[in-house]
């Protein structure tokens, strides 16, 4: 383990040692340190808990010392959002970790029970959110790991890559097994009786926490602009680059010519990019929308992750259009039964064309119904009901026209609806369909 520590200390890490024998302490030490920690590194016996050693109910946790023992749930509540994100955990000598333990007999345990018992040992670690488990039964495979998880940027590999790379691996052994957890894969290399290399996790996972890293930006701006009203909605936006782990310097170079983008270039966390959309521009533009780019690169430190990002701006320009209006719609009224279908229409009133709230009143031609309101702005429900019902069998028509009264300049500002209402002597009909009862 000593070499272990070396190797992190390395790669700049600071440690803390919890060696049984050099100094006194309890769980409780170990979890405050574990705080915001992105390594845990555990070289001790493998615990179970009931069951023969051969066959346990369950294995996990740790052997701190005589009578301190840590269960898999403590694991589970006590480190539960304590760890960093994408911390790794790597157990060496640990039985049961990797699958083998010391008190099983030659040619055992099978590879099902191997993959079970790694499986128990990791699933506090996953349930935390670790990224990755490796467990070893090899002297120095601690040392190995630490380097090729915290090797050149430029080189470094994933975690299965390193799992694949470390003593002792074989690829004529390598079993891929499942794992429950969404995402996560569950790897043994060995054979039946010799099981001493196991890793849980995340394969595609590249530890990244002692690298700087942009955080990801919004992938899309986006404006409208209405060429009646001349009104940009927002009228403005502002992109702030954040970092994890260390302050970026970064650039921003635009591509597009309806809109600025400032500053050119900052510094996190403090400055950001405003965006504004130039409505002198767009007021010449067509009825469409357009798209351009603000590219934010950073400039140090080099090797950032995701250092490079594009945010796509988009403007929707339009002329304001009332929609959602049907051109016909008809009631049926069921003299014998009373019955009129459908009750009541809804129109939805809404502007179809820009983001201006338009201004609107109602007129009809009939009276044999009435509708509600009889003005207003969109978006907004109309409701047609009719007031009249024939007692004998009849055909009434009527219209109902709404006009936009602002803002001017809007797109089909009239638009009649052609109601119907027909009166019949037969009775309604009835459909009758099964209905399915699930009990839970």
């Amino acid at each position: 383990m000593d070499r272990a520590v070396a190797a992190l200390q390395s790669h700049g890490v600071v440690v803390e040692k919890f060696y049984y024998g050099d100094r006194s302490f309890t769980w409780a030490d170990i979890v405050t340190a574990a705080t915001g920690a992105h390594f845990l590194l555990y070289m001790g016996h493998g615990v179970y808990w009931g069951g023969p050693c051969t066959q346990p109910t369950l294995v996990g946790g740790f052997y701190l010392g005589p009578n301190q023992f840590v269960h898999p749930d403590r694991i589970r509540s006590d480190l539960n959002g304590r760890m960093a994100p994408g911390a790794v955990v790597i157990l060496s000598h640990a039985c049961f970790s990797a699958g083998q333990s010391g008190c099983d007999p030659s040619g055992s345990p099978s590879q099902e029970e191997a993959a079970r018992r790694v499986q128990m040992y990791a699933a506090p670690f996953v349930d935390i959110g670790l990224k990755a488990y490796f467990a070893n039964n090899y002297f120095q495979s601690a040392e190995n790991y630490v380097d090729r998880i915290l090797a050149d940027p430029a080189t470094r590999k994933t975690a299965g890559e390193i799992f694949k790379d470390t003593f002792p691996n074989d690829p004529g052994k390598f079993r891929d097994l499942s794992y429950p957890t969404p995402g996560y894969d569950l790897w043994l290399n060995g054979e039946t009786g010799a099981w001493h290399h196991a890793f849980v996790g995340i394969p595609s996972y590249r530890f990244t926490a002692d690298l700087c890293e942009l955080t990801p930006l919004p992938e899309v701006l986006t404006f409208t602009y209405s060429l009646a009203t001349d009104v940009l909605r927002p009228p403005g936006r502002t992109v702030t680059p954040t970092a994890l782990y260390c302050p970026l310097t970064w650039t921003a170079v635009r591509s597009g010519d309806w809109f600025t983008s400032t500053s050119t270039s900052g510094r996190t966390p403090t400055d950001g990019i405003r965006v504004q959309p130039l409505t002198t521009v767009l007021s010449r533009y067509a009825a469409r929308r357009y798209t351009g780019t603000v590219t934010v690169t950073v400039t140090d430190p080099p090797g950032t992750v995701n250092g490079v990002q594009r945010v796509t701006v988009t403007v929707d320009v339009g002329w304001p259009r009332l929609g959602g209006l049907p051109p016909v719609l008809t009631f049926t009224y069921f003299i014998s039964g009373s019955t009129l279908l459908p009750p009541a229409h809804a129109i939805s009133l809404r502007n179809v064309g820009s983001d201006d709230p338009l201004a609107w009143t109602a007129l009809r031609s009939g009276t044999w119904f009435t509708f509600a309101p009889a003005s207003g702005t969109t978006p907004q429900t109309l409701w047609l009901t009719p007031t009249l019902l024939p007692t004998a069998p009849v055909t009434l028509t009527g219209r109902l026209t709404v006009t936009v009264v602002s803002p001017t300049g809007t797109l089909s500002p009239t638009q009649p609806i052609l109601l119907t209402l027909r009166a019949v002597s037969q009775a309604s009909w009835h459909a009758y369909l099964p209905c399915v009862f699930r009990h839970r």
